[in-house]
């Protein structure tokens, strides 16, 4: 099938276009989604698998790519609702948001499909609101009630830290529960890698390069050694 052809299928029905403040949700969502490491051997397709996101009316959608995202299971009733809208509408409305942030949604590779609904992440009891997690590599962990307006996510069951490049392990109450990540820390950390190795190179590049040594017609050669004293 072409690209084409599956954009020219998608329906939203009754659902208006994702705006812009659509886009930001789904960008700081999407992103926060455990990046999935490719396994070195033969038989498994995943070292770490990508981080999982749920979507009421719909179902589960999993990270398999940098910017991929693909419908897993599907956890919804197929009627639609009193206002027209189906659950094939809202997985459409997520593939075009996904068009509008530059990622890939793919939608033809649902391994279960029911119309039970999902349940819902458990919420962190009330001693442990307000407390704060920060791993090593930068990554701060945060509880927050449900009613929080701060975007939360969470860890997968091995509570493996949503850094790509680090392979700490979240400990308890942070890995069992909707957290609130902030990666400030760790994306400052990068771009000043980046700028000390791009210093790094100018000034290598500045130095002057050894002067060649001459040659003879023959191809060998010619070393002025000091004249030697009587």
């Amino acid at each position: 099938m072409s690209e084409d052809t599956y954009e020219t299928q998608l329906d939203l029905g009754p659902l208006p276009m994702p705006n812009d403040q659509d886009a930001m949700w789904a960008w700081k969502l999407w992103n926060a989604l455990q990046i999935p490491i490719e396994k070195s051997g033969a038989f498994d397709a995943f070292d770490r698998e990508g981080g999982t996101w749920d979507m009421p009316g719909v179902g589960r959608f999993q990270r398999t790519g940098s910017e991929e995202l693909t419908l897993t299971e599907i956890h919804a009733d197929m009627a639609a609702d009193s206002m027209g809208v189906s659950v094939w509408h809202k997985r459409d409305w997520i593939v075009v948001l996904g068009q509008l942030i530059g990622w890939r949604v793919v939608i033809d590779r649902v391994q279960k499909a029911d119309e039970d609904p999902l349940t819902p992440a458990p919420e962190a009891p009330l001693e442990h609101i307000g407390k704060t997690h920060v791993c090593p590599c930068g990554m701060i962990y945060t509880l927050l009630p449900a009613h929080s307006s701060e975007l939360r996510v969470k860890l997968n069951d091995d509570g493996d830290c949503l850094n790509p490049h680090c392979d700490i392990v979240i400990p308890l109450p942070w890995a069992s529960y909707m957290c609130v990540v902030n990666d400030s820390a760790v994306i400052a950390k990068q771009e000043a890698q980046a700028q000390m190795e791009l210093s790094h190179d100018e000034e290598e590049g500045d130095a002057q390069a050894p002067l060649p040594i001459p040659i003879n017609s023959e191809g060998v050669p010619v070393v002025s050694l000091p004249d030697e004293e009587e």
